[in-house]
């Protein structure tokens, strides 16, 4: 339903993601780290074997990407889900502050 309406899925996707909305490499490398920890219900080791990279660097990306978020993971996980899904889905058409023609 919210990729029928971009703007609405913009506003929803940025306003759940927080700083994690950011277009960097930093910002979509923690946005990957995170829903993939949460499409393995939230477990480190298979998240680390899926991005083949050690439990700890796990760890450090979903604290940090807390600290971006502005609020844990577990706050709104659901919409949290749904808001990483959009932007893995449509990248800059979601994640961007203004709308893009297309």
């Amino acid at each position: 339903m919210l990729s029928t309406h971009l703007d609405e899925a913009r506003r929803f996707a940025r306003r759940e993601l927080g700083g994690l909305a950011g277009s960097g490499e930093p910002a979509t490398t923690l946005r990957t780290t995170l829903k993939c920890y949460l499409d393995t219900e939230r477990s480190l080791n298979p998240t680390a074997e899926l991005l083949h990279v050690a439990r700890n660097t796990v760890a450090y990306r979903i604290q940090r990407a807390e600290q971006l978020r502005g609020r844990e993971i577990k706050v709104r996980r659901m919409h949290l889900q749904v808001a990483l899904a959009l932007a893995e889905e449509f990248g800059d058409l979601v994640l961007s502050e203004q709308a893009t023609a297309r």
